[in-house]
């Protein structure tokens, strides 16, 4: 049994312990000391292992914005023993405050599913945020080669469990070429080239916030 399917059986995050895990995981947030000119999300879309933390990370710290990331509330979530089912609820949650605060969010986690789309649309309808879109989008057979060589820590059990997850999700979700998304930069994390391709879109981005 997959660590995804167990912890389908695990018992739900109760309401009376929800604001205890919402602060451990903001406890934990890097909240920059200067807020931005102007709010805004930086949405990726990608599928799993295709390296949407690897360019977020330095993307949110060039731009000044908290990285908020749906797998390390999972993480909290498993060593808790409570399945994963409010994650996004308990995302949408934090990265709200944090708006409400005055600071700009880099969602670290998947934004191209239906669900997270209709989140994006309720948080931009506030005043004076800006979503900006970006793919990350590397071959299929890079993904897989990661997955199998990878060093598995909490999510998956071993390589094979990681590449089976890989195609469930993909089969769920598909691989969100059809969507039709402003993006404004599309990163292939499986060339040598990364810092270039990071250092284009933080400029890209930074000209779209002008």
């Amino acid at each position: 049994m997959s660590d995804w399917t167990r912890s389908q059986h695990d018992p739900e995050l109760p309401d009376e312990t929800l604001k205890e895990v919402l602060e451990l995981y903001k406890s934990g947030l890097d909240i920059p000391a200067v807020k931005p000119a102007r709010q805004f999300l930086l949405c990726p879309v990608g599928l799993v292992a295709s390296g949407k933390t690897t360019v977020l990370k330095p993307l949110a710290e060039r731009l000044n914005a908290v990285r908020v990331s749906t797998d390390e509330i999972r993480q909290i979530l498993k060593q808790r023993h409570f399945n994963y089912n409010r994650t996004s609820a308990m995302a949408y949650t934090v990265i709200k405050e944090l708006l409400d605060g005055g600071y700009s969010v880099a969602v670290d986690g998947n934004c191209g599913s239906e669900g997270a789309q209709k989140r994006v649309e309720e948080l931009k309808k506030r005043p004076d945020i800006r979503v900006i879109w970006f793919r990350v989008d590397p071959p299929e057979e890079f993904i897989i080669n990661k997955l199998r060589h990878y060093k598995h820590t909490w999510l998956f059990r071993d390589a094979d469990e990681a590449v089976a997850s890989f195609y469930k999700y993909k089969e769920k979700y598909g691989d969100f070429s059809e969507l039709d998304l402003p993006y404004v930069y599309t990163f292939d994390t499986s060339r040598p080239d990364l810092d270039t391709q990071i250092g284009e879109a933080a400029a890209i981005m930074e000209k779209e916030l002008r």
